[in-house]
This record gives C-alpha cells, sequence and structure tokens, in this order.
C-alpha cells in the first residue's frame, strides 16, 4: 500500500471532521482531537477492509493481536483501543493510523515470524507513533501548507495560478505528509521500551532494522518504497536501538538467545570454511 494514499484518505477524512459543527469551536480548524482520531481510525479500518483481507482468523493473525495487547498492557497504554491486524498483501511494510490501529502485511510478517523480539518490536513501533500522536502534527503542518498554497494560487490567478496550486499541492504531499526524524526516533525508542516492558527481547528493534537494510539489498529501493520512506536510515537507527536495549535491559544481546533466521532470510549468515591444503 502506498503510503500517500493512506494519509490523503486520514486528511480527507480529518478534514471533513475539522468542519462537524460540534467539536469546531474547541478543536480549531486545522487542530485534530483524540475522539476525532478515533473516527477516522474506524473509518480508515472498515475502508481498508473492504480492499484488504484481514488475517484475524488464523493463527497468524491471532498471534499479532495477542503480542500487541501484551505490548499494550504491560505498557500501560489506556490512551486508546488499540487494535492489532494482520494484513493479506504482500508488500513489505507496517503502518498505524489515528485511534488505536496497527497494521503489518504478511510481506513483512513472513520475513520476522521467526523472531518473536523482532516481531514485537514492529509492533512497538507503530503504536509508539499512535501513542504519541505523530498523525496529529503531521496533518496540521500539511493543512497549513495547503493554505498557503490556496492563498498563493489565488494570489497569481487564472490558469497559472491553478497551475501553482497543482504542483505545489503533489509536491507537499511528499514534504509534509511523512514522519519526522524525531518522530521515527522517538517511536523507536517506544519499540524497545515496550518490548522490555512486555518481556520481549529489547534488542528486536535493532534485529529488525538490519533487517531493513539487508531487505533494501536483496529487493531494492523501489520495492521497499514505503517501507524506507516512513523507516529511513535503518543503518544509524540500528546502531542507536541495540544501545537503547543494552540501557533499559542492562544486558547483551546474545543472552537473549535470538533464534536463528530461517535459511531462506536475509539475515541468515553464511558462514563459510575454507579448509588448508597441507
Amino acid at each position: 500500500m502506498r503510503i500517500g494514499r493512506l494519509l490523503g484518505f486520514l486528511a480527507a477524512a480529518s478534514l471533513l471532521a475539522a468542519f462537524t459543527a460540534s467539536e469546531k469551536a474547541s478543536a480549531g480548524l486545522f487542530k485534530v482531537s483524540k475522539s476525532q482520531e478515533v473516527r477516522m481510525g474506524e473509518d480508515f479500518y472498515r475502508s481498508y477492509g473492504k480492499e484488504h483481507k484481514y488475517l484475524d482468523n488464523t493463527p497468524e493473525g491471532a498471534r499479532v493481536k495477542l503480542i500487541g495487547q501484551r505490548l499494550v498492557q504491560r505498557g500501560g497504554l489506556t490512551d486508546y483501543t488499540y487494535t492489532f491486524t494482520l494484513v493479506d498483501d504482500t508488500e513489505v511494510n507496517a503502518f498505524a493510523v489515528p485511534g488505536g490501529y496497527v497494521f503489518i502485511n504478511k510481506g513483512l510478517y513472513d520475513y520476522i515470524a521467526y523472531d518473536e523480539g523482532m516481531l514485537a518490536a514492529v509492533l512497538a513501533h507503530e503504536t509508539g507513533h499512535v501513542h504519541d500522536r505523530h498523525f496529529k502534527r503531521m496533518y496540521e503542518d500539511a493543512m497549513k501548507a495547503q493554505l498557503g498554497i490556496v492563498a498563493l494560487g489565488i494570489a497569481i490567478g487564472g490558469r497559472r495560478g491553478q497551475d501553482v496550486m497543482n504542483v505545489l499541492s503533489v509536491a507537499g504531499s511528499f514534504v509534509f505528509l511523512k514522519y519526522s526524524r524525531d518522530d521515527e526516533e522517538h517511536a523507536d525508542w517506544w519499540g524497545v521500551r515496550l518490548n522490555h516492558l512486555a518481556g520481549y527481547d529489547p534488542y528486536g528493534m535493532s534485529r529488525s532494522m538490519k533487517l531493513f537494510m539487508k531487505l533494501e539489498g536483496k529487493l531494492g529501493q523501489l520495492e521497499l518504497f514505503d517501507l524506507l520512506r516512513t523507516h529511513p536510515d535503518p543503518e544509524s537507527r540500528m546502531e542507536r536501538t541495540r544501545k537503547l536495549g543494552k540501557d533499559f535491559s542492562g544486558r547483551d544481546e546474545l543472552s537473549y538467545l535470538p533464534p536463528q533466521p530461517p535459511e531462506d532470510n536475509p539475515l541468515r549468515e553464511v558462514k563459510v570454511r575454507i579448509s588448508r591444503e597441507e
């Protein structure tokens, strides 16, 4: 799924919510309340489910829900009613929408299912985005920019003004509708912290970043466009989250006995034995 489409849906839904008469005065035109976030999340969940199959009634889907709820409960998160969903989609990605909805595609799940610490960390990272309300900042920044684009188009006037608005609107959707570096770093922090609190391997976050690096080499940047755009710079984040794992747990990674990746997994280390002829 393309992240621009996801955020476009949410932006449209939130714009409608902002004009709701009962909340317009308190929330403000470009402000998003928690109740609006929940409504947006519910609308997206229903709409997305019409186009994509949710694997709720499978062992894998049940496992995703179980791990997600354990993260939320052990982490003491009571701000939303969280819903964790495995999606029948081969794209390698995971994402969250406002109001407590966290999704992971089967394409990514299949790469990390063998390592519960990695799976939990990915879900915890997305949960962190929801808990810290990162979409709220994205939306408000984007709407302010959009207002400036409209004003510029009106000032220029005519067909040229319309052309300027069209170009800047497309460019603006890529500039503003993504998580900031600070957002990603703090979501990583949640990924490690929630794993630790829930009793999962806190180094699962750093291993997932290593996997993203390996997948980039295997599948290419175009195939992983959404994943890398919303989870940029995996190399430096791998080192940072590894340090966080040590800070939270006080233990080395190997003490958690991380499982060996399957043979077809990019994280599988190939050991070459060199025989010396006498």
